[in-house]
């Protein structure tokens, strides 16, 4: 073939491909379209995952939870050591979502206000009362540790062999096979320590935050569209009690929906996740809207502020305690506001730095002496 007829062939050739891809172009396949977009969204939950605070191999397995009585629970400490779950005695495999679960409405709240996995949100549990007075209490560090605690505790106790006490009937070779399985189950289950299970531990173990109490109050200046809000938290019996005061800038049909619902208004905090401390990046406000016909749909039950940055942010707190005179409710009256937005808590490192053990736990406590029984009894009456 001559050159001249190379070059014809060659032209003839894009020729025709310029004419294909200048055809107008099939619609896209709803089936191809639809997993293209599950992709995607597939590609985007592995990236996005929680931060790992302490990896699971720097996690030993649990020794002494079990052995923290009441009596250890409560010494020497301003808020009761964390309780040791019933449900992770004998149960095969322990389940995250079903021992530290989140709140109701916490999953849909946390995605209306697309929040990342690295963002905390914190509401607390619906009507929550607890034996351990912990209130949602960002005034000192005494919440972050409690949950800090509970969240190490749990990942050990997961990998603490379960196994049930040896029955009358099971041969001792049967008895040593299932000590190796629970073993080995045991180090299946286990889990790192991260912002997920800071997230339910730190929701799991306080009721939510709400302004019915008659102290709450609010005032408002439309000119300069600030809000100022007090609010209280009382844990059970009031033997702990959270002051807040605090400052938005709110337009005024944000101002007016808070104030014409301001009995019904629960408060939340959302948290972010970095190097192994969380940082405040607003507060909200929710409550849901009763008599509404469509009960099953959250999105129109439910009103939701947008995330708001406070100007001013303050709060006090008091707890009753032993070797305290004063009651929690008279103390806190007493004491001054601590401004939140500058507060060291924010430094808190969560992990093993702040971790108080069982084991250290029981080193330091003393159990007290049984009294003695005297010697010699006086009987009361005749002979």
């Amino acid at each position: 073939m001559t050159t001249k007829l190379k070059c014809l062939s060659l032209c003839i050739l894009l020729i025709g491909l310029n004419a294909c891809s200048s055809q107008k172009q099939p619609e896209n396949d709803s089936a191809v379209e639809g997993q293209t977009t599950e992709s995607k969204e597939a590609l985007q939950n592995v990236a996005e995952t929680s931060a790992v605070i302490v990896p699971k191999a720097q996690i030993s397995p649990d020794q002494s939870w079990e052995k923290i009585d009441e009596d250890v629970i409560s010494s020497n400490l301003i808020y009761f050591y964390p309780e040791k779950m019933k449900s992770l005695n004998y149960k095969e495999p322990s389940k995250l979502a079903d021992d530290l679960f989140f709140p109701a409405n916490h999953e849909f709240i946390k995605k209306q206000l697309h929040l990342n996995k690295n963002q905390v949100l914190v509401i607390g549990m619906d009507g929550y009362s607890s034996y351990n007075n912990l209130l949602i209490d960002l005034s000192n560090d005494e919440y972050f540790k409690y949950a800090n605690n509970l969240a190490i505790n749990y990942i050990r106790a997961m990998q603490a062999p379960k196994v049930e006490p040896k029955q009358e009937f099971e041969k001792t070779q049967d008895y040593e096979e299932r000590i190796k399985q629970a073993q080995q189950n045991g180090k299946n289950n286990v889990i790192d320590y991260d912002v997920e299970v800071l997230e339910r531990a730190l929701n799991s173990i306080v009721p939510d935050i709400t302004a019915d109490d008659s102290d709450n109050t609010y005032q408002y200046d439309a000119d300069q569209e600030l809000m100022t809000i007090h609010f209280k938290q009382k844990s059970r019996y009031s033997s702990a009690v959270v002051k807040s005061e605090l400052l938005i800038k709110a337009q005024p049909d944000l101002a007016k929906t808070l104030a014409e619902n301001f009995s019904r208004l629960k408060v939340g905090y959302v948290l972010t996740a970095k190097n192994n401390t969380l940082n405040l990046d607003g507060i909200f406000f929710y409550f849901i809207r009763y008599g509404n016909p469509d009960r099953q749909n959250n999105t129109s039950r439910f009103y939701l502020s947008p995330i708001i940055k406070p100007l001013a942010f303050k709060q006090k707190s008091a707890v009753n305690a032993s070797w305290k005179t004063s009651d929690a409710i008279e103390e806190v009256e007493t004491l001054p506001f601590k401004d939140l937005l500058t507060s060291p808590l924010w430094q808190f490192k969560f992990g093993l730095e702040h971790y108080l053990s069982p084991e250290t736990l029981l080193q330091k406590y003393v159990k007290p002496e049984a009294p003695k029984e005297p010697e010699t009894f006086d009987y009361l009456g005749d002979g």
